[in-house]
């Protein structure tokens, strides 16, 4: 895990750039303007005191989404909450950013608005996800990472992240609303499931 988590972040900043490329004109920048700040806040926090990866945090993530998916199927409000709610909402995920690499699936369910389409939904997250990763780098060099020893690899992956962002967004314009918000939930629930299962694993 201590090596892991620095070098997931570098792909994942490598991915959601690209889909930012690919999407750029339907991001929804007030969300963004709440939740970019939080998210330093919260890493510098998590950077303080960090001890390595903590499994516990993915199954309760994992926990997490399931719930959420289940809460806001009965309530509206939860589909189109306050823009202002992105803030706490970054000062978590930057907090556990550096101790579990999985925080996208905890934050994606909150982009999947009523008042969002499709490709807002997906290009707002993207940069939600790529600031993430970007406050996450300054943080492991501070904490001493080095990743000069992995770029062959991180290198080949970036390289397939942006190959299968590409491919990626010409099948979300074959998706109706109703069709892709079916396929985010199902797709979120089977992550989350993963990650409790994958706990002790």
């Amino acid at each position: 895990p201590p090596l892991v988590v620095p070098l997931h972040g570098v792909v994942q900043l490598a991915s959601n750039s690209s889909r930012i490329g690919l999407l750029l004109p339907n991001v929804r920048w007030p969300v963004i303007g709440f939740f970019a700040p939080a998210v330093a806040v919260g890493a510098t926090a998590a950077a303080l005191l960090w001890r390595g990866d903590l499994p516990f945090f993915r199954a309760g993530i994992g926990v997490f989404i399931l719930l959420f998916l289940a809460w806001r199927r009965w309530s509206p409000r939860l589909r189109s909450l306050p823009v202002w709610t992105y803030g706490p909402l970054g000062l978590v995920t930057g907090f556990l950013g550096l101790f579990v690499g999985a925080v996208g699936p905890m934050v994606a369910p909150f982009f999947l608005r009523d008042d969002f389409r499709k490709e807002e939904t997906v290009a707002t997250m993207a940069v939600a996800q790529a600031w993430v990763h970007f406050v996450k780098l300054p943080a492991f060099l501070a904490l001493g990472f080095s990743y000069t020893p992995h770029l062959g690899l991180l290198a080949a992956l970036m390289a397939c992240t942006v190959a299968g962002n590409w491919l990626g967004t010409k099948l979300l314009a074959r998706f109706s609303e109703k069709g892709f918000a079916l396929f985010f939930e199902a797709v979120l629930a089977a992550v989350a499931v993963t990650l409790i299962a994958g706990v002790g694993a």
